[in-house]
C-alpha cells in the first residue's frame, strides 16, 4: 500500500449485508473469501448463470453474449 497518496478522507469499506439487486441477505461461507446472495430468484445471479452457460468455456454459443442475453432478461424470456 501507499500510505502517502492517501488524502486522509478516506472511508473504511464495510461488505453489503443486502444484495443490491434482490435485496436478500449476503453470506460468506467460512473459509471462503467470496461473499454470496442468498436470493434464490435473484436477477444478478440469473444472469450471470446464462452468460457462462453461453460462454466459450460452457456451450461456446456464438452471438449469444452478455448484451442480447440481458435484453432477452429484459423482455422476460
Amino acid at each position: 500500500m501507499v500510505f502517502e497518496k492517501r488524502s486522509g478522507n478516506e472511508v473504511e469499506f464495510s461488505m453489503p449485508s443486502q444484495c443490491p439487486v434482490c435485496g436478500a441477505y449476503v453470506v460468506r461461507e467460512e473459509g471462503e473469501a467470496a461473499y454470496r446472495c442468498t436470493g434464490i430468484e435473484c436477477s444478478a445471479q440469473l444472469y450471470r448463470k446464462i452468460v457462462h452457460f453461453a460462454s466459450r468455456d460452457a456451450m461456446n454459443i456464438e452471438g449469444l453474449g452478455p448484451a442480447i442475453i440481458e435484453v432477452l432478461l429484459e423482455k422476460g424470456l
